[in-house]
């Protein structure tokens, strides 16, 4: 391994989270396939043979969410078999409920029925040895909607708490117990706070990486603001960042009306415009994240087909560059489990003589992250052992490597070279 000089006094690292002591369970550093729209039997055959690549480029799970009920429960109930077939491959399954939501609240309305149906949903999910349950994105907190006074929106609140306690129960609280998870629509600190304390998921996916712009400086800021809050809350952070091509988004209709929930893009949002080289780069930037990260099929070489009929099929796509991409996929997914990066530490690290404005940089154990949001390219020196990029670009034997705009790069940290002991006489 090189080693390089101590950096100028001018180059600043900032600890932006700290690697989390005791045990690791599978679902704080998971990379979970997320299977767009609601799959109905058929469908959820034709995801099997997707199965094997997913387990061989090294993803830890897949999520799915069912077409219907009678899928949980009953004589067709079609679920058992599927987590069977998952895990006969090395797959995990996390299953979206349908109607997994409550009805909206009125002061008649008794929710103690549809409570009593999602928690039997959930019991048949258990016995059908399900690894997770995701209720899906759950509706903004009342109070940001203000579409109702404020004592309703504190009983809102506590009735959904109260939802909560009460599935975690169901799922167990042993160590290999069913995992709750949901993605909820808020990004700022204060809101997501409110949420990690009063409810308790496992894994509580946020829109912060996905409501920032495409800005190097922005997207570390957001994640050390992110970091902050849930390692206060003593929570996982669980990683999503794109709205077009994830679960919920690609095939159904939104359920909530408010524009903070409906899949729409805010106007800020990286995505806006992205690029098939912005996608890359910012696939490749969020998976280097310590935390869990939920991976659209979109954006693994997967394909949605409509039939003529209206059926839809979920299939590997033929486009030319598809093998291209699952590789270098794997590449990624097997250096993040090699090199620990799942659970390890993040810091920031500025003042480096050869980045520029907005060039960002960070280290995951021992990785060095260079993600290029600027209309120039950046060169890493040649001390830096390229591992991947985003681009599939490879570095020349011994040389330095450009990253373009659009891209993101990972790297081998030399070693720093200790200062001299002095010699006394």
């Amino acid at each position: 391994m090189q080693t390089l000089p101590p950096e100028s006094a001018e180059v600043r690292t900032t600890l932006v989270h700290r690697r989390r002591s005791g045990s690791n369970p599978w679902w704080k550093s998971a990379v979970i396939c997320d299977v767009p729209g609601g799959v109905d039997e058929l469908q959820l055959r034709e995801v099997e043979p997707l199965a094997f690549d997913l387990a061989r480029l090294g993803f830890q799970a897949v999520s799915v969410a069912l077409a219907s009920q009678e899928q949980v429960w009953g004589d067709a109930a079609d679920i058992a078999p599927f987590v069977e077939r998952m895990h006969r491959v090395g797959l995990k399954v996390l299953v979206r409920l349908p109607g997994a939501d409550l009805p909206a609240p009125e002061a008649e309305v008794d929710i103690s029925e549809g409570l009593t149906t999602l928690v039997g949903r959930v019991r048949a999910c258990v016995e059908a040895g399900v690894d997770g349950i995701d209720l899906g994105r759950i509706s903004p907190p009342a109070h940001l909607r203000g579409d109702v006074p404020p004592e309703v929106a504190s009983w809102q609140a506590q009735r959904f708490s109260r939802l909560v306690r009460v599935l975690l129960s169901e799922l167990g609280q042993d160590e290999g117990a069913p995992v709750l998870t949901a993605e909820s629509p808020v990004s700022d600190p204060v809101s997501l706070t409110s949420q990690l304390r009063e409810d308790a998921f496992h894994m509580l996916r946020d829109a912060s990486l996905a409501n920032c712009p495409w800005d190097a400086r922005r997207l570390h800021e957001t994640l050390s603001a992110n970091y902050r809050v849930r390692d206060w809350a003593d929570r996982v952070s669980a990683w999503t960042w794109s709205r077009m091509h994830h679960l919920h988004d690609a095939l159904e209709v939104p359920r909530f009306a408010h524009p903070a929930a409906s899949g729409m893009l805010p106007a800020t949002s990286w995505e806006n415009g992205a690029s098939a080289a912005r996608r890359d780069a910012m696939g490749l930037f969020a998976l280097s994240l310590p935390g869990s990260a939920h991976v659209p099929l979109l954006d693994v070489g997967g394909d949605v087909l409509v039939g003529e009929d209206a059926t839809v099929h979920r299939v590997w796509s033929k486009a030319p560059l598809r093998h291209v991409r699952q590789e270098r996929i794997g590449l990624v997914l097997r250096t993040r489990t090699r090199r620990g990066m799942g659970t390890g530490s993040m810091a920031t690290i500025d003042g480096l003589d050869w980045i520029h404005e907005g060039v960002g940089v960070h280290l995951v154990s021992g990785v060095l992250v260079v993600l290029n949001t600027s209309r120039a390219p950046v060169t890493v020196p040649s001390e830096y052992e390229l591992l991947v990029s985003s681009t599939g670009a490879e570095a020349e034997a011994g040389g330095a490597f450009d990253v373009v705009p659009e891209s993101c790069a990972w790297f081998v940290t030399p070693r720093v070279e200790a200062p001299p002991t002095p010699v006394q006489f």
